[in-house]
């Protein structure tokens, strides 16, 4: 018994041995290369973007819940692109950031009703488009967002409330601009160098970015809207034909920028709202045709130059204005005038404690200036040492203070500092030394336009104003008006 077991046991054996064999056989081939069996975890395939037959490439949210496109497939052949409210049933909401930057071919975008922002550069350098159909949910245009291309006007719909920085810089081919009143931000250089750019209606804006509008070479009408409380630094610089048929600011509208209207020489005239009482230095420098300004300016200290070289401005009123508790324009900038060689009138308000440095120098054709009692004349930091210089046709100054004001000015130590001294002497040398040369100057208890009506007109032939040749006659050179409205006149300063 013991031998067959033992027996059975070793054919046992032999038989797993030769099933070894069998299979190690089983794994080489016929050029004796082993074969090796590995065995595998099947992964889950990477998420495709979809397709969509017009040619437009999407990415899906991770939460599955919108769209935004990424751009256009490399064999997109159409000039015209659609972009849905929706697509596989999932609302399209964003264009990123350069999804179509430089395609040469596209005309036409038509933007869907569910996308509520343009990315930066989305459509910069798309020099062949023409027209974006906005849609109505659109909030945001990026920076950039359609510089250098083709675009001829743009409608901004009910939803957009900015334009970012650079938005159409440089969009040689944009026309018109129309803006909504939701809009209530214009950034930094949105339309610089849209040297083509005509008409622009600017809705509901507050404020305008610098050099928004910078070298707009075209820009004739500018509709500011009944919003408007900014206007940044440079951002109508050298806009050359800006205000030809005239300008009209807003009533909200509060502080101009420096060179904001800079060497603007198409404008004519403008208006000064009540509330503005910040005009920038060198605000409208150069505009050499402007001929009238409607208002009375609140002009600071710390902006100079603000109309020098305004070659055809013929009449200034400069006053205080006093909004809520606060007094603005009791100190003025210097050299607010300089060369502004046509201006014959300036009337300087109440409150006003002083006539700055080089105010009026190369004011050729001034003639007639009025000065509040508020000025003090015997100091040398208000009473405008150099402001006269070049004011060789002035003819009166009124003066609103009292007499004993006027004498204590003239006769200050050595006359440095006095208003009128500095006038005087200059006068004097002028004249080559004759006192007939001299120009009058009138003191007045009231504004000269109550009690001495038709004392200065603007002559409609030659448009300049003229002193009227009784009144020049009859007074000497100092005088006030006495209650019955005659003139008294002074035998002397002294």
């Amino acid at each position: 018994m013991k031998k067959l077991t033992k027996l059975f046991a070793l054919m046992l054996a032999l038989i797993v041995a030769l099933l070894l064999i069998v299979a190690c056989n089983a794994g080489n081939d016929a050029d004796g290369a082993t074969t090796t069996t590995t065995t595998t975890t099947t992964a889950s395939p990477a998420p495709q973007l979809p397709e969509d037959p017009n040619g437009i490439l999407y990415e899906i949210s991770r939460d599955g819940t919108r769209y935004s496109v990424l751009g256009l497939y490399p064999d997109f052949e159409g000039t015209e692109v659609v972009i849905p409210d929706t697509f596989n049933g999932i609302p399209v909401t964003e264009i990123e950031n350069k999804a179509f930057q430089y395609v040469p071919s596209i005309t036409k975008v038509t933007v869907g009703n569910n996308v509520t922002k343009i990315g930066s550069y989305a459509f910069e350098g798309c020099s062949a488009l023409k027209q974006v159909v906005m849609g109505s949910k659109v909030e945001t245009i990026g920076n950039w967002c359609f510089r250098n291309s083709g675009i001829t006007s743009f409608t901004a719909n009910a939803a957009l409330t900015k334009l970012s920085t650079g938005a159409f810089e440089n969009c040689d081919s944009l026309v018109g601009v129309t803006l909504s009143a939701s809009v209530k931000e214009i950034s930094n250089e949105a339309f610089m160098g849209c040297d083509v750019l005509e008409d622009v209606y600017l809705g509901g804006v507050v404020t305008i970015g610098e050099k928004s509008f910078h070298g707009c070479n075209n820009l004739v009408l500018v509709d500011f809207g009944e919003s408007l409380k900014k206007i940044a630094a440079e951002a109508f610089l050298s806009c050359a034909r800006i205000g030809e048929q005239g300008l009209t600011f807003p009533e909200t509208l509060e502080d101009i920028g420096e060179s904001a209207f800079k060497n603007c020489v198409g404008l004519k005239s403008f208006n000064v709202p009540f509330k503005l009482v910040k005009i920038r230095t060198e605000a409208f420098f150069g505009c050499v045709n402007l001929e009238t300004i409607d208002g009375t300016l609140a002009l600071h200290s710390s902006y100079e130059r603000v109309f020098q070289n305004c070659s055809s401005l013929e009449r200034v009123d400069i006053g205080v204005k006093k909004i809520g508790a606060t007094t603005h324009g009791m100190l003025i900038g210097n050299e607010s005038f300089v060369g502004c060689t046509s201006l014959e009138f300036v009337s300087i308000g109440e409150g006003i404690r002083g006539i700055p440095y080089n105010f009026f120098v190369g004011c050729s054709s001034l003639k007639y200036v009025i000065i509040p009692s508020t000025v003090i004349l015997h100091e040398t930091t208000w009473s405008g040492q150099g402001a006269w210089d070049g004011c060789s046709a002035l003819e009166a100054i009124f003066f609103h203070g009292i007499k004993e004001q006027w004498i204590d000015g003239l006769t200050q130590p050595n006359g440095q500092g006095a208003i009128n001294q500095h006038m005087a002497d200059y006068f004097y040398r002028e004249s080559g030394g004759k006192t007939t040369g001299a120009p009058r100057y009138y003191y007045s208890e009231d504004p000269p336009a109550e009690q001495s009506e038709g004392l200065w007109e603007k002559n409609e032939e030659t448009g300049r104003y003229e002193w009227d040749a009784n009144w020049k006659n009859e007074v000497g050179n100092f005088w006030h008006f006495d209650s019955q409205g005659n003139p008294v006149i002074w035998d002397s300063a002294n």
